[in-house]
Formats: C-alpha cells, structure tokens, sequence
C-alpha cells in the first residue's frame, strides 16, 4: 500500500494487528531529520516473511525509499493481539485523532490501533537508490534484496556459509540525495527529450527516482 507502511495481519482477523516502521534505529535511537527512515510512495515493495530455520521465531523483510532494506522481529500472534489498542466509537469521536490511523469493522464498532513495530531488528545496506524486494532464505540467516539497480545482493551476518564463500563487507553510508535535484532534473527532462544523456544508463535510471 503506498504512502503507508507495511501492515500485518491474522489469518482469520480483518483487523490488523500491527504495521512495521523506522522510527527508530536497531538500537533503539529515534531516527532524528534530515536523515531518513522507512517510507513506501514511489514503487510497489515486495516483502516476505521468514524464520532462517529458528523454530519459533519469525521476521519480516521489506525495502524501503531510503535506499535500505529492513529487517524486523515479529512477536507472536497472540502478543500482537493482546498489544493492539482497542478504543470504542464513542471515544473515537472525543478524543483527538490527528495522524492516528485504525481500523474498524464499521461506524458504530470500536476502532483499532495496530501495534507499531517501530524498531528494526537489522538494516540492510549496499544499494545505491530505492529497494524494491527482500526475500529470505528458507534455512540460512540470508536475505536477498533487489530495487531500481541491476545489480541483487545477497546478506549474510557472517562472511561465509555453505552456499556464499568470501562475502564482501557491505558499506553502511547511504547515498544522499542531491540537495538542489539540479542533475535529476537534467536527466528527466533530457529522457523527454530523447537527448543523450551524459551518465551511465545506471545512475540515469537511479536519478529517474530521486
């Protein structure tokens, strides 16, 4: 869903339990402008779920606009459940909503408030724009990521497995984005255009997202 954050759900609940966010770093730092976190308006983001073969325990990938893929710990269904804030209709109507969003099965039926699980477990870096998909390995700690680059990379918390020898160590800086968007604009308009344009075709197409 665009211009909002990925939502989880029950198997047999309508409502959902909670939405998975950045607000905070892995270690529990709020994220602090300019810097940026979590956000989903520009592409579809294809997430997926996995336990890397921990019985127990499972967790939620997604890409992000941040140039970042995230990694998140999901608690159980029930602990979701319990967590989840429940408020009446009437006190809905009375108390001031601004920015909260909850769902309800109808007018007269109490809303709800999905628990914001606003602190990733793990970010994944390497990419130089947006990220479009994260799958997970079905028995191994890796995560694939892929997005606006050609190029799809594989993460690993250690630097070899039995399927990935000599993994490189992935760089943590994230690309900032020109400030004045003067050579995005040139490549946009000189795309309408049909001009040629003075950047490799990658970096053109990442600056088509910027």
């Amino acid at each position: 869903m665009l211009n909002f954050l990925p939502t989880i759900y029950g198997l047999s609940d309508p409502i959902p339990l909670a939405v998975v966010s950045g607000k905070n770093h892995p270690d529990g730092t709020p994220v602090v402008p300019p810097e940026r976190a979590y956000s989903n308006s520009c592409t579809i983001k294809n997430g997926a779920f996995g336990n890397f073969g921990m019985e127990g325990d499972e967790f939620y990938t997604a890409g992000s606009e941040d140039f970042r893929g995230y990694v998140w710990k999901v608690p159980t269904v029930q602990e979701l459940v319990d967590r989840r804030n429940e408020i009446s209709a009437e006190d809905w109507l009375a108390e001031d909503s601004t920015n909260v969003t909850a769902f309800t099965n109808g007018g007269v039926d109490s809303r709800f408030v999905p628990v914001d699980l606003s602190t990733p477990h793990c970010y994944l870096h390497g990419h130089k724009s947006i990220v479009n998909s994260t799958i997970c390995h079905p028995h191994l700690f890796h995560v694939v990521t892929c997005g606006i680059e050609k190029d799809i990379i594989l993460h690993s918390p250690t630097p070899t497995s039995p399927c990935a020898p000599n993994l490189e160590r992935t760089s943590t800086e994230v690309r900032i984005i020109d400030a004045d968007g003067r050579r995005d604009r040139s490549a946009y308009y000189r795309a309408l255009a049909g001009i040629e344009q003075l950047e490799p075709e990658e970096i053109t197409a990442i600056r088509m997202f910027d």
